[in-house]
Order: structure tokens, then sequence, then C-alpha cells
């Protein structure tokens, strides 16, 4: 998996020519499928395919790469089954790197003079790292969950009452026991909730509450306000027989639901703004905020790529070839203006929000961090 850092150590990655080939495909579950992959990655890596005429591009850096990358998928196919996969090649870099991702992507194949990292840009946006918590009124399992996998963050155990298996004295003894047991168990939640607080640290990420019902609704109606807010949702497991697999499986689940309720309000919100001094909704409007090291968000239908052009100098991306619209100097044609503006965003300290439905935002869109300078007369 992949987290914020391994993109950000990627799009470092540069080669003075066109030679890094990035793919994006996916291992099928079918057997039959799987044993035509070869002949599908070829496909998908036929230079004959390359836009503007980056043909030779494609030859020179494919010649050496295409065979590894075949390997690889033919080494780790049993690994990735279902699922994505992100491969990077160059070997004048040294370069062979396999990233499985949680979900599907559409599939592409680009030579580029770095990696192409939107996709994953997007996954490590849908699945942030987050906490869960597994609880029963007595025990507290903490979890972390992040791009390297799910590890236990804690163990929290208390006591409680004895048997209620006695009515005592017109079943005045069984109440006191009720409510010695609710006692104890807020006391074992809030025990819970202050480890959490300690995990958490000062990141605030999303929690995920697991155990029976009763029990997990129990727990998130006691929790201070602070930890409600970041609660995603809850799912049921069997606290005494699950595994860490297992918690992480389900947990997934609640963050998928959780992270597409997420993107489709941010991404309704921005549509419903008229453009303004702070919301741009166009891809020229963006490139021009993006020149002006502007974007504070980046909202991108995942379906949506578009050619462009890039200052050879200072970086500026336009959309229309010609002299650099900033500086003047020369550009050169990328495949995807989108994936640069989306870089571009991200090593200036903004955030991209990959967008499934374009029904709700068809376009780009972007949040400013200040309002476009006044044109001057």
């Amino acid at each position: 998996m992949i987290d914020a850092a391994g993109v950000l150590r990627l799009i470092k990655v540069r080669s003075p020519e066109p030679r890094v080939v990035s793919v994006y495909v996916t291992v099928p579950l079918d057997p039959a499928q799987r044993k035509g992959m070869p002949a599908h990655l070829d496909n998908m890596l036929t230079p004959g395919a390359a836009p503007n005429g980056e043909a030779q591009a494609w030859a020179i850096a494919l010649r050496s790469d295409v065979p590894r990358i075949r390997n690889e998928v033919s080494a780790h196919a049993s690994e990735w089954l279902g699922h994505s996969v992100a491969i990077f090649a160059c070997s004048p870099l040294g370069l062979l790197e396999a990233i499985p991702l949680r979900r599907q992507t559409q599939e592409r194949a680009m030579v580029s003079e770095r990696p192409y990292v939107r996709p994953l840009l997007a996954e490590v946006q849908r699945w942030p790292s987050y906490l869960v918590a597994v609880v029963d009124r007595r025990h507290g399992w903490l979890f972390r969950v992040s791009g390297e996998g799910i590890s236990q963050a804690g163990h929290i155990e208390s006591p409680t009452v004895g048997s209620k298996r006695f009515g005592g004295w017109n079943g005045f003894q069984a109440y006191r026991n009720d409510q010695r047991a609710r006692r104890l168990a807020l006391r074992h939640y809030a025990q819970i909730a202050t480890a959490l607080m300690n995990a958490m640290g000062g990141d605030g990420v999303p929690l995920v509450v697991g155990g029976q019902e009763a029990e997990t609704s129990e727990f998130t109606e006691s929790l201070p306000a602070v930890l409600r807010n970041r609660v995603a949702g809850t799912f049921a497991v069997d606290p005494h027989t699950m595994t860490a697999a297992r918690v992480r499986q389900l947990a997934d689940a609640v963050m998928a639901r959780w992270e597409d309720d997420r993107e489709r309000r941010l991404a309704a919100a921005l549509a419903d703004e008229a453009p303004g001094a702070l919301t741009v909704i166009g891809l020229d409007a963006c490139v021009a905020a993006a020149n002006e090291h502007a974007v504070q968000v980046l909202m991108v239908p995942d379906s949506e790529v578009r050619p462009g052009f890039s200052c050879t100098g200072c970086g500026a991306l336009a959309l229309s070839d010609g002299p650099c619209p900033t500086c003047g100097g020369p550009t050169r044609f990328v495949s995807d203006v989108i994936e640069e503006l989306a870089v571009k965003v991200t090593l200036e300290g903004g955030s991209m929000e990959p967008v499934r439905d374009a029904d709700v935002l068809g376009d780009v869109a972007a949040r400013r961090r200040f309002p476009a300078a006044s044109p001057t007369a």
C-alpha cells in the first residue's frame, strides 16, 4: 500500500528524458483471464498507441522495461487478485516498484520524465490512516490502520461485576448489580477514550468502532464530542473470535462508505458555489490559479484526462501550445495536464480531492487560498 510520504517520494523521481514507464493494471480473479495478462500488458504498452508523436519515447523506454514489468506481474499476480496495481519502471534509474491499490482504478500506461501518480494521490486521499476500537464492557482493543497495514495500538481490560443470575430481595440486588455494571462500563469506556486521544495525538484521524451493536452504541454515546465527531461508523464483530485481518476488512468497508459520502458532500458544496473570488470552476481557471500558486483544494473527476503543456523552465501549465504564459519560455507536451496540475498543487501544500460521480462535479474545480489579483489598468 502507499501513503502520502510514498507518493511525494515518487513525485521527486525524475529522469532527464521520458523514460519512466507507469502502468496501472487490474489483476482479474478468474484464472483463465490471468493467463492472458502478458498479452494484455503488451497491448497496453504498444508504442503505436502513444499520443502526440511520443511513439519514439515509448519504443526506447519500453525496450528494456516491458520484460521487467511482465515478470513483476507474473511473480506477484496471485497477491493482487481482484485489485489494481501501479507499476513504475525505469532501467536507467534502477527503478522497478509495484504498489497494490485497495480499489480498482482505470487501467492506463504512460511514459514520462517521472511516475504518473494521480491515481495514487486519489488512493491516499480515499484511504487515510485511521484508528479502530473494538469494545465490550470489559475489554478494549485499539488498532491503527495505515498504508503499511494494521497494527495493535493497545489493549485495555477493566473489572466488571460478577454473575447476575440471582434476583436478591424482590430483584433489588439484580438492580444494584446492573447499575454497578453500567458505572464500571462507563469508567471502562472513559479509559478507552483516553487511550484513543493519546493514540490520535494531534492528527485528528477518523475512528471506526467495532463490537456487538448494543455495546458499540453505548460506547460511542459515551465519547466526548471531540472523539464522537471523528467516528466514521461502526461494524459488528465478535471481539473474542476476531482477527486483525477481519477487523481491517470490516473497518475498511466502513471507511469506504464514509469517504464516498465525504467526497460527494465536498463536490456538491463546491459545485453549488458560484464562481467568485475564492471558487474557480473549469480547467482553464484552475490552471490559471495554480500558476499563481493559489490553489488550496483541487477537485478532479476521476475519468477526466486532458492533454496540455508544461514550461520547461518555471513549470507553469498551459492548455495550448506556445510560449509559457508566465515566463515566456519553451513548453513541452504532457499527456495529462490534470496530473501535472494535481502534482503542482500537492507540492505547494494543497490537496487533491478525487470525485467518482461526474454528475456531482462535471469539471475540474478549485478553492483558492486568496483572491486573484485585480488586473492593472
